[in-house]
């Protein structure tokens, strides 16, 4: 059974923060690969995980004689989704609605901090993500140099269960040409040396 690391799952940062290029066994890998990740964690995934999607599309062309020819490859993509339960973490919020539309106050002698947040169209940031999950000693880290949150599902506020909201992050290309980059343990044991 995979496991979040660190109480995390999910980091997102600015678009062009330094992505670690390696396996992440820990928040001080992302730190120190650039600060950026410091404020990008997405808290607590709920017990579903992370879902990894990979979408292929093709169209078949016919030969004169109604046969299949060859196929043409329409649509590639990955999507992750993840449902989030931290709701009212302040990362989370900016995640799901925009950085420039979430606005914390912090608390006073009378007051908690607060939050605004303004629902809009306005079309959510590319931005750097990184996924990470352990099994184990084994560990997997998949990278997104640009995804943006492509859908938001529905949520409920009920007495019986805890809100989250469960996001779609859309990969496109990045800088080598590839949507999204995966490392991983094979087995989790390091060499005993000669």
């Amino acid at each position: 059974m995979a496991q979040s690391l660190d109480g995390g799952v999910a980091w997102r940062a600015p678009l062009g923060t330094t992505l670690p290029g390696d396996v992440v066994e820990s928040k001080a890998d992302l730190v120190s690969a650039d600060p950026a990740w410091a404020d990008g964690d997405q808290g607590t995934c709920a017990q579903d995980g992370l879902s990894v999607g990979i979408t292929r599309t093709s169209n078949i062309v016919k030969d004169f004689d109604g046969g299949d020819y060859v196929d043409v490859q329409t649509e590639y993509n990955g999507t992750f989704k993840i449902k989030l339960l931290d709701v009212d973490n302040e990362a989370v919020k900016k995640t799901a609605f925009g950085d420039a539309n979430v606005t914390v106050t912090p608390a006073t002698p009378t007051t908690g901090a607060r939050y605004h947040v303004a629902h809009n169209p306005e079309q959510l940031p590319l931005s750097a993500w990184v996924f990470t999950t352990k099994y184990g000693r084994k560990y997997k880290t998949f990278e997104i140099e640009r995804g943006r949150v492509s859908e938001i599902a529905e949520f409920k506020m009920e007495s019986q269960d805890a809100t989250g909201l469960e996001l779609t992050i859309r990969s496109f290309r990045n800088s080598n040409g590839n949507y999204v980059e995966e490392y991983g343990d094979i087995d989790g044991n390091p060499s005993s040396g000669s």
